[in-house]
């Protein structure tokens, strides 16, 4: 029994209260496939293979295309506390021998559908270790989880109650997901929340394009005889509904025809065009964050001034985090089949960065301080888009040393002065 420092029992501490087995709702203790709390699915009695509908919409799937691009056309780099040790070169190695930019786009469908399952279907000899070579994007439908928030597969032999994956499959998959919870292991998909952008841009286009159409035509009056029949009234109105169509009508005796022009309205054209760039903007701005990035001609201060690279550089943070993920367990994997070189505790991480982050205030900023004394270190100039086989710090450095920019790409060039190449 542990005790605190007052002899107290504070075992229960130790313990998980709060939990689904625990809780008063409508959880049923046991459940093999705990259900997935997206309203669609649970309202409109939709499986997860909508999803795979929604993604083929075009602007959907050319903003989810171009977030992948984005992505994985990133530089990465292993990050330690020693950039120059054995499991840093071991492991850089290891990466260039994979395809990474493909498990990245693999990864982010996580950001898709909520959660992505990757298997480890190859594997090959790397220096005399056993190490996966190639990883598959298994569909997300046939998997869920259960009520302990565990992975499962579920099989033709059992459908019901599936496989527990990371039990029975031990370093076989790999599960990166989009903002799970505790409540829900699931995750966000985005598919989830554009379903119904989809259905504007879509499904709903006849629909759009004759609302539009009837809300932009003028309109006519038709003024008749006070002792007109409701026949010959509605005879009248037949012709007014021709002569809007066709401008051309058979008007009877005794009746006018008045056109109401609609004032201050836009052609059907413009208005469409005017929703579909509404609908499209909140699309980009679901996937990137903002909508800057379909500013053009002008449009907006911020957008003309910034190149599209950084604008994503906040936007996709949360994709880099998951490719991050990935191939952080895949380093797990590799260390638990192998005795790879180097000290055990040793640290690593994938980190994804681009050159262009560091900006021209970035570099005023730094050489700020370093005028006050700051001294770089070698992570210093890796954060700032260097590889580590790019430099060497020696001793005698200059402290006024500091990254410089060109003013005319907005690259990172980094000054000579205490700096080996």
């Amino acid at each position: 029994m542990i005790l605190d420092a007052k002899g107290n029992p504070i075992k229960k501490r130790f313990f998980e209260i709060a939990t689904r087995n625990t809780a008063a709702g409508s959880f049923v203790t046991g459940l093999s496939q705990l259900p997935n709390p997206s309203l669609l699915l649970q309202d409109m009695g939709k499986t997860i293979e909508v999803y795979d509908r929604v993604a083929r919409q075009v602007d959907i799937a050319a903003a989810m295309q171009d977030y992948r691009a984005g992505i994985s056309t990133m530089d990465y780099i292993i990050d330690s506390s020693n950039l120059d040790s054995e499991r840093v070169k071991w492991f850089s190695g290891y990466l260039d021998s994979l395809d990474v930019p493909e498990i990245i786009e693999q990864s982010l469908s996580a950001r898709d559908y909520g959660y992505a399952v990757l298997e480890i279907v190859e594997w090959k000899q790397y220096k005399g270790k056993t190490v996966p070579s190639r990883l598959e994007l298994k569909p997300a439908k046939w998997f869920g989880y259960d009520i302990e928030g565990n992975l499962r597969f579920y099989t033709k032999k059992k459908p019901q109650e599936g496989e527990n994956v990371h039990k029975r499959y031990p370093n076989k998959f790999i599960n990166p997901r989009h903002k799970a919870t505790y409540e829900n292991p699931y995750g966000i998909a985005l598919l989830d929340l554009a379903y119904w952008h989809a259905v504007g841009l879509n499904g709903n286009y006849e629909f759009m394009m004759t609302f539009l159409e009837e809300d932009s035509r003028d309109k006519w009056i038709v003024k008749h005889p006070r002792n007109a029949t409701s026949q010959e009234i509605d005879h009248a109105l037949s012709m007014a509904y021709n002569l809007r169509n066709n401008a051309v009508a058979a008007i009877p005796e005794g009746n006018e025809f008045e056109k109401k022009d609609v004032a201050g309205r836009a052609s059907s054209t413009e208005l469409y065009t005017l929703a579909d760039e509404l609908l499209t903007s909140k699309i980009v701005k679901l996937w990137f964050g903002t909508d800057l990035l379909m500013q053009r001609d002008g449009k907006g201060g911020y957008s003309s001034s910034q190149s599209g690279v950084e604008i994503r550089g906040d936007a996709l943070s949360g994709g880099k985090r998951i490719a991050a993920y990935t191939f952080n367990e895949l380093f797990r994997i590799c260390d638990e089949l192998n005795n790879i070189p180097g000290a055990e505790d040793e640290t690593i991480s994938f980190k994804l960065y681009n050159k262009t982050e560091t900006t021209k205030d970035d570099a005023e900023k730094d050489s700020r301080y370093i005028d006050r004394g700051m001294k770089p270190t070698a992570k210093f100039y890796v954060n700032r888009g260097y590889q580590s086989d790019e430099f060497t710090l020696d001793g005698t450095q200059n402290q006024n040393t500091s990254p410089r920019i060109s003013e005319s790409n907005n690259e990172s060039e980094a000054d000579t002065t205490g700096i080996n190449n």
